[in-house]
């Protein structure tokens, strides 16, 4: 026609539209079967057992986990920490930041096993650095392991730690800003992002100590302490 209408046919019929999805809609937290599958399945005597009980309790992002050193570890108005300050190959400026460790973890042996190390620079899981940093290569094993050991939804990843956290975190009332602090998300809004202080160590603490996945630790606590570095 003189409007380029076409009679009688649809020219888009038969399309559909390839919706573009976020990152999170991407990604789905783990739900509580399968944390329990991926403690049960930590039986090696890999010190890289370490890495996703670590992304369990602090949401802590892989290359973040995978960089740590013993001298990443410290303590701070006497509580133990992670930190992220001297890190290389942070995502964004709010990434550097002190990450409180735990109870879990160190009831399990965290802190004996990284005291153990001979060496405070090292890498604290052993893991040999390729030109993108530590994680890539533990990346593709975690993986391989995750589709055999715990779930083969595609969009269950080692990031779905963090969303669980996040969730969880959530869950329990903890407020946005604080979570965003642990998360090392960057806080955008005005009043609490540009202008509000940083939360203290301890009301970090309190909200990391509220990941409560009432799991059984049995198999894994026989099979975590007697490791070496």
């Amino acid at each position: 026609g003189r409007y380029g209408y076409v009679k009688g046919q649809n020219p888009a019929e038969g399309l559909t539209l390839a919706l573009i999805k976020s990152p999170s809609e991407q990604r789905k937290p783990f739900d509580m079967e399968d944390l329990q599958k991926v403690l049960a399945n930590l039986s090696s005597d890999s010190p890289e057992k370490w890495i996703p009980l670590v992304a369990m309790y602090s949401g802590m992002r892989l290359e973040e986990i995978c960089q740590l050193t013993k001298d990443d570890i410290l303590e701070l108005e006497g509580i133990p920490c992670f930190s992220l300050l001297n890190a290389k190959n942070l995502k964004t400026a709010a990434s550097a930041r002190i990450v409180p460790i735990h109870p879990a973890l160190i009831e399990l042996g965290l802190l004996n096993y990284s005291n153990r190390c001979p060496s405070a620079t090292a890498n604290l899981w052993g893991l040999e650095f390729s030109v993108t940093g530590y994680g890539k290569n533990y990346g593709k094993r975690f993986g391989l392991w995750l589709r055999k050991h715990v779930t083969t939804d595609k969009q269950k990843v080692f990031h779905s730690f963090r969303h669980t956290v996040s969730y969880c975190l959530k869950m329990k009332d903890v407020p946005e800003p604080l979570i965003m602090q642990i998360l090392g998300h960057t806080n955008t809004n005005m009043s609490t992002g540009r202008y509000g202080a940083r939360y203290p160590v301890d009301k970090l603490l309190g909200a990391i100590s509220k990941l409560d996945y009432d799991l059984d630790f049995g198999a894994l606590v026989r099979s975590v302490e007697p490791q070496g570095c």
